[in-house]
């Protein structure tokens, strides 16, 4: 199909300093039918849901799920709810001004959104409904980064030992060419801690890592069995908790053996709706998302 979105993208009206917005530089799927779009030439960020679209190519309705917008002090340059036209957000020095990277989701449906020319900030961070969290900086960020192109990044997050933040080094701004904003990467993880190499080594009786896997059934009504590994014996908890951060259930609290186990929740009694489940043991620690359906 071919869909029209001048409310939103308008290849026609540049802005003060020149700027066009009228591409797409990153798209990001979240589901076959999901897809988030941002651009470097406007603040504006949204989710759109093309679903009724395969039904019924003219019913635009709910297409866009949300939208970031000028004045609302997350992604914006310009911090001010009247400018016009309404996606411009861009300061009028284009050599710093505030430029997306890049975007990727994970896999509880965040957002993360790389950012170049902010300061401090490297990436920033939005819900699932695209509300602004905040921007974010790694360790070793430095006021001179605002002078510099940082290129963004990807996230791993599948419940792997790789799991984490990629992102490319910062070019120095009198760096010429993109070439090498694509050469070093930075990782940062979450729950794994060791050092990945191209080298491939097996041991014999390799201690089991630590993992936690997605529910099953999910959805469920009103059991379901949450199975993980524990690297050594250990003091372990098994909690669930409601969107709004509150703890419904503890499951496990006490020594287990290192390998395999599972636990079974019985969410009789709860309300149906979403539910996280965080494992922890030791160092490590691990929250998933599962929906009960009544």
């Amino acid at each position: 199909m071919d869909k029209m979105m001048h409310d939103w993208y308008m290849p026609d009206d540049p802005s003060v300093p020149g700027y066009v917005n009228g591409a797409f530089h990153h798209m990001y799927a979240r589901t076959p039918y999901k897809w988030f779009l941002l651009s470097h030439t406007s603040c504006m960020h949204q989710m759109i849901d093309t679903t009724r679209l395969v039904v019924d190519p003219d019913d635009e309705t709910d297409m866009v799920m949300f939208f970031n917008s000028n004045g609302d002090y997350f992604m914006d340059s310009a911090y001010s709810p009247s400018v016009e036209p309404k996606w411009y957000c861009l300061a009028d020095d284009k050599t710093v001004s505030m430029r997306r990277d890049s975007i990727a989701i994970d896999k509880n449906g965040f957002n993360v959104i790389g950012v170049s020319y902010l300061g401090l900030s490297s990436f920033g961070v939005s819900t699932q409904d695209g509300t602004g969290i905040g921007n974010m900086q790694f360790a070793d960020d430095s006021v001179s980064d605002d002078k510099n192109l940082k290129g963004g990044g990807l996230l791993c997050d599948n419940g792997s030992a790789y799991d984490g933040l990629y992102y490319c080094s910062p070019l120095a701004a009198d760096t010429p060419g993109w070439g090498s904003v694509q050469q070093t990467n930075f990782v940062a993880s979450d729950s794994f801690k060791g050092l990945l190499t191209n080298v491939t080594a097996v041991e014999a009786d390799a201690p089991s890592a630590f993992s936690v896997a997605q529910n099953s059934p999910n959805p469920f009504n009103p059991t379901t069995s949450i199975n993980f590994t524990v690297p050594k014996a250990d003091r372990v908890t098994v909690e669930v908790y409601n969107v709004a951060g509150q703890k419904v259930d503890t499951l496990v609290n006490g020594t287990m053996s290192a390998g395999s186990h599972s636990v079974v929740w019985n969410a009789s009694g709860k309300s149906a709706g979403v539910y996280f489940y965080t494992v922890k043991t030791g160092n490590f620690s691990k929250t998933m998302k599962m929906t009960l359906l009544k």
